[in-house]
């Protein structure tokens, strides 16, 4: 597992508002939803180390880090995928 962490890509606008992220490659689109635990796990993969983002989301959202583990990280890697998150390498 790799200690980097994450940074929005240019060409990614997003917009926080309350519980939810609306985030989209531009001008393309299309704009995605993050809503509730999607949105907490793009705040803090942005805010901190890729090695502590499933501590950071449970302690946020009550879980166990453990348990949610694999479920963040398939996460974070589709929001890579879909080039909405880009690794610091």
């Amino acid at each position: 597992m790799s200690a980097t962490g994450f940074r929005q890509p240019d060409g990614v606008a997003a917009h926080l508002e309350e519980e939810f992220v609306f985030v989209a490659c531009v001008p393309e689109g299309p704009i995605q939803v993050l809503d509730t635990v999607a949105a907490i796990i793009w705040e803090e993969a942005l805010a901190g180390d890729r090695a502590g983002l499933a501590v950071r989301v449970a302690e946020r959202t009550g879980a166990e880090a453990s348990e949610i583990h694999a479920d963040v990280e398939a996460f974070v890697d589709e929001l890579v995928s879909r080039g909405l998150l880009a690794e610091n390498l």
